[in-house]
Order: C-alpha cells, then structure tokens, then sequence
C-alpha cells in the first residue's frame, strides 16, 4: 500500500511516526485523503513541512504527538 511505501522512501528519524499519527487521525476525523497520493513526489525537506503543516490542524494532540515521536525513534 501506499503508506507502506512512504515508509520505505521516507527513513528519517520520526517520520514514520508522525506520518502513521497523521493518516490515523485524518481516517478518523474523515479528512480528504487525496493529499496523500501525490506525498511521494516531495522532498524529505517538504514532506517534513507538510507533517509540521498537518499536525497544526490537530494541535489539541499536538504534546502527545511529540512525546509519542520522542519515545518511537
């Protein structure tokens, strides 16, 4: 599948982490997930920005976000 793929393209450190938090949270707040298709095309750099971008909009889970980042790499 297609995360799974961006998993094997995308190595850095907390990046599978906080795109596995983000796609959680979009499927259950049923968020367009159209983005999602075209993440492979993007730079480390900008997939990092667009994590940082999305992980805004649920700033409410954003401390637990960060400790669950910490404590996975």
């Amino acid at each position: 599948n297609k995360l799974q793929s961006l998993f094997q393209q995308f190595k850095g450190p907390g990046i599978r982490e906080r795109l596995t938090l983000l796609c959680w949270a979009e499927l259950a707040t049923d968020i367009d997930h159209n983005e999602w298709k075209e993440l492979h095309r993007l730079s480390t750099e900008s997939l990092i920005a667009w994590t940082d971008q999305r992980l805004q909009t649920f700033w409410a889970l954003q401390s637990q976000i960060e400790d669950y980042v910490a404590l996975s790499c």
